[in-house]
Order: structure tokens, then C-alpha cells, then sequence
């Protein structure tokens, strides 16, 4: 347990541990309540504020902003499509109130947990932008009885030999004078995700703009934008869109070769429909032009 001084009339206190009925400790920070900067506060009966944060990094400075990225994006992810439970050829529904055994395989990383901290299991019925909603909204219950033995299964890997205060071995760990350890970072031509909020329409929407100009040749030259926008509702997870366009531009001795290309997908509760435009322009004049249109039936997606 870590005290820090009372600021704005709060005292924080950190990595407090609980123990419930059950044996299972809760990890908690306190915001409590003080007149002043007095430590009476353990005695005195008052309202407390809990904040569980297990993703909390910095076991020094409180309000450090890494809890935040961790607890929005978690260690690693898994992904289930329930119905595909058992075969991702011959799906099969999930009837409500039904109870179903579903194993999730975690995205393959390592990490360091501190002694103390907590591993924090989240699951949910969504992952917009990263996958397609489902048509209908969904709740979840786990179960943890003798019946239903629910498990967070995690592998175990000894420290090595020479690993001291967190520190890597030397063999794990070797830069050369003048170099840093930095975190990833996005490369110089790597398109931004913007995630838009329509707060009329109760949306959320993704966009990602990209824009590339290459000198092929002295006498080529070509240049691609490009443009993803997807809009998913709250109200009606159904109702979800997304549009693309692709344009290029080729420059040559010989003219100007415009390529533009788009495709839109959308869903509803039954089906899934797709339409793709394709327009060819060479020296400002049409040159071919096309859109095909399809219809999907949309099966326990």
C-alpha cells in the first residue's frame, strides 16, 4: 500500500488489497476523502471512491495516463464467433439462456506482471472497427460454480539467470553506443485510424486516409489515395457500413491513366450487400466503366 499527500481535499492511497469471502483478493486504489493532510483516515468511518485499475504501470506516480491506454486496450485479445463454436463450416445458433462451453485462444505475447498487480479478464459482445458487429445485441454471463469451472489459462516463463530488478540479460539485450529503446511507433507512410463519435445518430465510425505519391521512372509516375470510412450504430447493431475508394493516377509520356475504384458493403439483419464501382479514365476521356452488385445471405453472422 502506497499513501500519497492530500490534494484537493482527496487523499490517494494505492495497491490496497481486500479479501473477499471467497479468497479472491481485489486489487483497489482509494480516493478518500480529508480535511487535511492528516492519516486518521483508516479509523474514521467515510465514503470511499474505489478505482480498479489492474493495467496501472507506474507504481509511483498516480495519475501517470498509462492505466488509461492499458485498461481501453488490453495485453493481447482473443476472438470467437460463437456459432462457430464447434466448426466454422456448419454453424450453429446459441439459444438464450442456454449455458456453452467456449474456449478462446489469446493472441500470442509476453508481459511482465509486477508482484501485486492484477490480470483483469474482459469479455464483450463487440470489437468494432476491428471486427463486424453482430445483428443483434448480446449478453454475457460467466460462470464460475463447481459445475461451470470458468478459466483464465496463462503459461508460465521462469525468469532467467542474470535477469535482476526487472532488468534483461545481457544476451537479451544488446544496443550499440548512441542507441535508445523506444516503443513502436507509426512508420512515416502508415495511414492514421480516426475513430469518429456521431453523437445525433448514436454512431461510431472509423476513417483511414492514405495518400502516396512514387516516381516509377523519369518517365512514370504514380500516385494512390485511398479511403475507408465504416459507421456501426448503438440503437441497431444491424445497420452497419462501410465505404471504400481507391484512386490512382498514372502519369506517362503517352497520357494520363486515372483509375477509380470504390466498394461499399452493408448489412442488415438478414443479409449482407455489396457493391463495387470501377472507372477508367485515360487523358480526361471515359475509357471503361463497370459496377457489379451483389447479395449475400447472411448465416448466424
Amino acid at each position: 500500500m502506497i499513501e500519497f499527500p492530500t490534494r484537493d481535499g482527496v487523499r490517494f492511497v494505492k495497491n490496497v488489497t481486500v479479501p473477499m469471502a471467497d479468497g479472491v483478493q481485489l486489487a483497489l486504489d482509494l480516493h478518500v476523502p480529508c480535511a487535511n493532510d492528516s492519516t486518521d483516515w483508516r479509523d474514521t468511518p467515510r465514503p470511499l471512491l474505489l478505482e480498479y485499475i489492474p493495467y496501472r504501470k507506474d507504481d509511483v506516480q498516480p495519475y501517470s495516463g498509462m492505466q488509461d491506454y492499458f485498461a481501453r486496450h488490453g495485453i493481447c485479445t482473443g476472438v470467437l464467433n460463437g456459432t462457430r463454436r464447434n466448426s466454422l463450416r456448419d454453424p450453429e445458433p446459441m439459444i438464450a439462456g442456454e449455458v456453452y462451453e467456449l474456449e478462446f485462444d489469446l493472441d500470442a505475447t509476453a508481459w511482465r506482471f509486477p508482484q501485486g498487480h492484477c490480470i483483469r479478464l474482459t469479455v464483450c459482445s463487440a470489437d468494432f472497427p476491428n471486427l463486424w458487429p453482430t445483428p443483434y445485441r448480446g449478453t454475457n454471463r460467466l460462470f464460475r460454480d463447481a459445475a461451470h469451472p470458468s478459466v483464465l489459462s496463462l503459461p508460465l516463463v521462469s525468469v532467467r539467470d542474470g535477469a535482476k530488478d526487472g532488468a534483461l540479460p545481457a544476451d537479451e539485450i544488446d544496443y550499440g553506443e548512441g542507441l535508445e529503446v523506444s516503443v513502436y511507433g507509426l512508420a512515416p507512410d502508415e495511414p492514421v485510424w480516426q475513430i469518429l463519435r456521431d453523437v445525433l445518430g448514436n454512431r461510431l465510425g472509423l476513417q483511414i486516409l492514405r495518400r502516396q505519391t512514387d516516381r516509377i521512372s523519369d518517365m512514370v509516375e504514380v500516385t494512390n489515395a485511398s479511403k475507408l470510412e465504416a459507421w456501426a450504430s448503438n440503437d441497431r447493431p444491424a445497420d452497419c457500413i462501410a465505404n471504400g475508394h481507391h484512386h490512382r493516377r498514372i502519369v506517362r509520356d503517352d497520357g494520363v491513366y486515372v483509375i477509380d475504384s470504390g466498394c461499399i458493403l452493408r448489412s442488415t439483419e438478414t443479409a449482407f450487400h455489396l457493391t463495387i464501382n470501377l472507372h477508367i479514365t485515360v487523358n480526361d476521356l471515359p475509357h471503361y466503366q463497370r459496377r457489379w452488385g451483389r447479395t449475400f445471405e447472411r448465416k448466424l453472422l
